[in-house]
C-alpha cells in the first residue's frame, strides 16, 4: 500500500522527475564513479569509533570493546583475570592489559 503512495508521489512531485544538471551522462565522469555498482558512488568506510572508560571503573570489568584510561599494573592484573576467557582478537581489554603487564615486566 505504501508503495502505491510513493509511486503516486513520484509522478506528481517535480523533484522526482528532475534530471540532474548537465544530463545523466555527466554522472559517469569525475571522482567517485564506481563501475562495479553501475555508476553509483560506493559508500565510504564506516568511521571507527573508540570508547574510552576509566580502568578502575565497573565498565572496564563488563565491556570488552573499550579502551582503558589510567591503567595501573595492579588493575591490569585484575582486568586480565576478569577477561581471561575472552578471545584476545575480540576483547580489547584483554589486549590492553596484556600489553600493560608486558611493559611493566620490561621496566
Amino acid at each position: 500500500m505504501w508503495l502505491d503512495y510513493i509511486a503516486d508521489q513520484t509522478h506528481e512531485d517535480p523533484f522526482w522527475n528532475r534530471r540532474p544538471v548537465g544530463g545523466y551522462h555527466r554522472t559517469c565522469e569525475g571522482e567517485g564513479y564506481d563501475q562495479t555498482t553501475g555508476g553509483m558512488m560506493s559508500q565510504p568506510e564506516p568511521v571507527e569509533r573508540r570508547v574510552f572508560v576509566q580502568a578502575d571503573g565497573r565498565l572496564a570489568e563488563l565491556m570488552c570493546e573499550v579502551h582503558l584510561l589510567e591503567l595501573t599494573v595492579g588493575r591490569a592484573r585484575e582486568l586480565r583475570y576478569l577477561h581471561r576467557e575472552h578471545p584476545p582478537d575480540e576483547c580489547i581489554v584483554h589486549l590492553q592489559t596484556a600489553y600493560r603487564l608486558l611493559i611493566a615486566d620490561e621496566a
